[in-house]
């Protein structure tokens, strides 16, 4: 009889953790760049996303982020919204796990302030991201830990204030960490 309950509860949590790996196709993330931005500058940040596995290897992605921070007189405050589809070349079963492309687009709204002039900026940035989410645990949804690396290309050009330097806007490498959760 404990044999039968053994091989049942075996059973049981076999099927529990296959349906899990062959259903995981959502994610949401918290982005630590816009945090991290935020916090050297004295100022505040946060970035959110949202993935959907489209097919077994490839995914859509949006996310969105906001950061402000003052620095002596200058004042900042930026709004950012992107649009990206991930390829995943190795992933086995479902699109939100393990090695990806991510091919990607952003819009980014930044006002800025000195001395009581404004000056907003609208910019438009397309990158190229490799990344890893590594999901935590046996199974193929939890929490996960997801290192990026890239390059971008920035279309537009910042606006500053009077009496501020300018400020270049040339694109290139970027480097992530996000943390979030897959299901």
């Amino acid at each position: 009889m404990k044999q039968k309950i053994l091989a049942l509860v075996f059973l049981a949590a076999f099927s529990i953790q296959s349906f899990a790996q062959e259903e995981t196709k959502n994610a949401v993330f918290v982005d630590f760049g816009p945090t991290v931005l935020g916090a050297i500058a004295g100022g505040f940040g946060i970035g959110l996303g949202y993935e959907r596995a489209l097919t077994s290897k490839f995914s859509a992605l949006g996310n969105f982020s906001v950061i402000g921070f003052n620095i002596e007189q200058n004042k900042y405050f930026g709004l950012a919204i992107g649009v990206h589809g991930r390829f995943y070349p190795i992933s086995g079963g479902t699109a939100v796990k393990k090695f990806y492309i991510d091919l990607g687009g952003t819009y980014s709204n930044i006002n800025m302030e000195y001395s009581g002039d404004k000056a907003a900026s609208n910019i438009i940035e397309a990158g190229v991201m490799l990344g890893w989410k590594f999901v935590l645990g046996n199974a193929s949804s939890g929490l996960f830990l997801e290192p990026t690396a890239g390059w971008g290309f920035v279309f537009g050009e910042v606006k500053v204030p009077s009496g501020m330097r300018p400020i270049p806007v040339n694109g290139g490498a970027k480097f992530g960490v996000n943390i979030g959760y897959a299901f």
